[in-house]
């Protein structure tokens, strides 16, 4: 080809009078070379994309022939037998929907069940965790296949003519939680059980994000005031939020669901299920999976807290109680008082289970799981004060299950790292639940600051000993009215303390000092 051309030009006369200057063939080597280097990756291309057409081709050929899809596997035992066998597979055991082929009975292969809409479960999560979640797994990740989801012409009745809802959701918000709030709601409106109503409660957040997204996701779906609504008010913190949304709930079970949670799709059903086969149950719970970036310090992946069979007040107080979301009515919580608000660096949740379980309630534990809980390092549970705080208040919440020793050490905890920040919140407390002791206690113990103040300490010891119920928490107040009346050693508890708020090393001699003088004179 360029030879011609070379030819075509020394042809050419030149015009005017002016001589052409031909390039040579060594001039025209580098042009050659990019030619070659073009035809040869134009090649390369061409058969890769042959070869990747013809897998393709031989895979869907393969996969026709065997009509199986081996890549998905399920653990969930809502599958039904009618979705197995529209697609063409057999149903050998509860919950596994297996393909004609299959090797062996202990290998969960499913049925086509990509071809129905996927609900993603938030990750990331193994095989074996996500299976363990009673969910589905393939190579796009964990998720749930909507075909698991069947309301029944009868529940769906059931759910339009009933006025008031059966469950009222709680979700609490609070700044950064709105960045999970969607998910969260995603998780409400996909429930297989209709018959609920969601409150969300924006907690005080800065610039009123959690308020302003609820309303968007609810205008987008379309939902009224009666189905979903949100509110906004100062910042309380978790439990007042709480008992914020339930007093302005009308359902008569109650979920609570943290904003940055995800319910799982057919939890309500099967609490309904299990409240119309045990129609005075007061409690349901499930267990629950827990996923995200951090727990307790540690990095960690997805984990399954298996529960107890029966809940009761003792295994409670031994391995934990119960989850955020669990089910209760709204008589129970109206019994116990609602979450205590004096519990102001945590475990307010734990404290309103051991509550409910003091009452003896009729439980009932629900097949699979309730949710998915959020693991976030920068949560409650890693905050240093919630490590310090949250159970020696715990324990004197509930002094009658601790030893006594036990709890004077945790008084002496309590005492030592309260300051002045803290003033606020213990004084809400009290003037919102009067009647809980606790709250009482440790407004004394924060006001015990300066001798000039002991008068005043003295009454605040004084009014909440008249208004508590509780013996064993009265013995404290009245071992501290005692203390005060006669000790000489005010000033020293006082710069014990003192020194613990300027260098964390002193609290331990703070800790020491004070139960020596309060408890042990």
């Amino acid at each position: 080809m360029w030879s011609i051309a070379l030819r075509g030009l020394r042809s050419i006369q030149p015009r005017f009078g002016t001589s052409v200057t031909v390039t040579n063939s060594v001039s025209m080597q580098p042009r050659r070379l990019r030619s070659r280097a073009r035809k040869l990756f134009l090649f390369t291309a061409s058969l890769y994309i042959l070869i990747k057409m013809w897998n393709c081709i031989h895979a869907g050929l393969k996969a026709r022939k065997s009509d199986v899809n081996v890549s998905l596997e399920c653990g969930y035992p809502g599958i039904t037998r009618a979705d197995c066998v529209s697609a063409g597979c057999v149903y050998f055991d509860i919950g596994a929907c297996r393909t004609k082929t299959a090797p062996k009975r202990d290998q969960f292969l499913s049925c086509k069940l990509s071809r129905y809409e996927r609900i993603p479960l938030p990750g990331p999560i193994t095989r074996s965790e996500c299976l363990d979640a009673s969910a589905c797994f393939d190579r796009r990740g964990c998720f749930f296949p909507t075909s698991a989801l069947h309301v029944s012409s009868d529940d769906e009745q059931h759910s339009h003519t009933e006025i008031t809802p059966l469950f009222s959701i709680i979700v609490t918000c609070y700044k950064d939680d709105v960045k999970f709030l969607a998910l969260s709601l995603d998780s409400i409106v996909r429930q297989s059980w209709s018959n609920w109503e969601a409150i969300i409660v924006d907690d005080g957040s800065p610039r009123q994000e959690c308020v302003q997204a609820a309303n968007s996701f609810i205008a987008k779906h379309g939902y009224g005031p009666s189905k979903m609504r949100a509110f906004y008010k100062t910042n309380g913190f978790v439990a007042d939020a709480r008992n914020f949304g339930i007093a302005n709930s009308s359902g008569k079970y109650v979920l609570p669901v943290d904003a940055d949670d995800f319910l799982y799709p057919n939890f309500l059903r099967s609490a309904a299920l299990g409240i119309s086969e045990t129609p005075d149950v007061e409690l349901l719970y499930a267990d629950q999976i827990y996923f995200g970036e951090i727990y307790f310090g540690a990095k960690t992946g997805a984990h399954r807290w298996h529960l107890w069979e029966t809940i009761t007040l003792n295994n409670a107080l031994k391995r934990g109680p119960l989850p955020v979301t669990t089910i209760y009515t709204r008589d129970m919580w109206n019994r116990v008082g609602g979450y205590k608000l004096d519990m102001i660096f945590g475990n307010e949740d734990y404290s309103f289970w051991l509550d409910i379980l003091k009452l003896q309630p009729k439980a009932r534990k629900l097949h699979g799981i309730s949710s998915w809980y959020r693991l976030k390092e920068n949560a409650m549970h890693a905050d240093k004060e919630y490590v310090r705080m949250a159970l020696p208040m715990l324990h004197f919440e509930h002094s009658e299950f601790y030893d006594h020793g036990r709890v004077t050490r945790d008084v002496a905890t309590v005492f030592c790292y309260l300051s002045r920040t803290h003033n606020a919140r213990l004084q809400a407390a009290i003037n919102m639940q009067p009647w809980a002791c606790a709250g009482w206690l440790w407004l004394s113990l924060l006001k015990i600051d300066l001798w000039e103040k002991r008068s005043e300490v003295l009454d605040t010891l004084k009014e909440g000993a008249a208004i508590c119920d509780n013996k064993n928490q009265l013995e404290y107040f009245s071992t501290l009215i005692s203390w005060l009346n006669a000790t000489s050693e005010f000033d020293t508890v006082v710069s014990a303390r003192d020194q613990c708020l300027i260098d964390n090393a002193g609290c331990s001699q703070c800790e020491k000092t004070f139960r020596e003088s309060v408890f042990f004179k």
